[in-house]
């Protein structure tokens, strides 16, 4: 089966998070069974490897600049949704899997292609759809927890597959030095506020704060005032 994962986000290595390891991960996996997979995902400008791939795709004659670095192919470009009918063109999905972005509207241009799509309800935000799922015909859901596909079902009436994220735990695996408390993602929508209240009222522990989501303005400047307000932390790169 050709299997399209979609993302209307950036993927690895542009992105970090939850939801582009387990696509990541994904992905292996699938192949590791016999199937085609490709990830269709936006562009971040951002760091090296944005100016890399900006450059790659101004010498492109196609809207969107391929790589294979992560073992599959990776189709990156500006605007996901209005590139979906080349990407469907080229690459004849027998399915797309949706995991990030608008979802359904991506749903839909995918049906509007002829092609049935999944969304994968990675989180219990349900504004995360960005649209009606009512408008959709040859969609189906797959939920991360019986927690999130429980919201999912109360707001629009959505019934859902459970699969929990896929990972392979060997590959994580590494030894354990137990020198600081570790918060990954130090935003608000996270619970950074709670974490730094704990840093301030535990001085003679160590908090390492790491980031991973690309921060606006506002997280930015919020996260350099949480951190001049602790003496015990550091912030590090993903």
């Amino acid at each position: 089966m050709k299997i399209l994962i979609v993302s209307g986000k950036p993927h690895l290595p542009q992105a970090f998070g939850g939801v582009p390891s387990s696509t990541h991960e994904l992905a292996l996996e699938l192949m590791s069974r016999g199937h085609e997979v490709s990830v269709l995902c936006g562009l971040s400008p951002a760091g090296f490897s944005g100016l890399r791939l900006r450059a790659a795709l101004r010498l492109s004659r196609r809207p969107f600049v391929c790589d294979s670095e992560l073992g599959y192919p990776v189709y990156r470009q500006w605007d996901v949704r209005a590139n979906i009918p080349v990407a469907v063109a080229l690459l004849k999905p027998d399915v797309a899997l949706i995991q990030l972005g608008e979802l359904v509207p991506l749903a839909a241009r995918f049906e509007s292609q002829g092609v049935p799509s999944l969304i994968y309800l990675h989180n219990a935000d349900v504004q995360e759809l960005r649209g009606d799922p009512a408008s959709l015909s040859r969609t189906g859901y797959i939920a991360n927890s019986h927690f999130t596909a429980g919201r999912y079902r109360q707001a629009f009436g959505i019934e859902s597959a459970i699969i929990p994220p896929l990972f392979r735990a060997e590959r994580y695996v590494a030894r354990r030095h137990p020198d600081n408390v570790t918060f990954v993602n130090p935003i608000a929508h996270k619970g950074s506020a709670l974490a730094f209240e704990i840093a301030r009222r535990c001085p003679d522990i160590r908090f390492r704060f790491v980031k991973a989501w690309t921060l606006d303005s506002a997280d930015a400047e919020n996260l350099r005032r949480e951190m001049a307000s602790v003496s015990n932390g550091e912030l590090v790169a993903p």
